[in-house]
């Protein structure tokens, strides 16, 4: 996905990226991707930022952060089939 990101951005690594976030897996596969092309020369280095985001009726990861936890357990929400 990060390679998507910076083909439609023009070979660009975007300023801002905001991620939605089950497990965490996807924020660190597109912070990976950018470093990759950075570290390649296919794109130029610049000060980037990746911001994760969870709905509040199904956070985890924030409910744990909040607690200083550093593990969270899943959630099944009422809209789970």
């Amino acid at each position: 996905m990060g390679y998507e990101i910076m083909e439609q951005l023009g070979w660009r690594v975007p300023k801002h990226t905001v991620v939605c976030m089950a497990s965490g897996s996807l924020l660190t596969k597109i912070q990976k991707s950018y470093q990759e092309f950075i570290k390649l020369g296919l794109v130029s280095e610049t000060d980037y930022q990746i911001h994760g985001a969870q709905a509040t009726g199904c956070s985890p990861i924030s409910t744990a952060q909040k607690a200083g936890l550093d593990f969270f357990k899943p959630v099944k929400t009422e809209y789970d089939c």
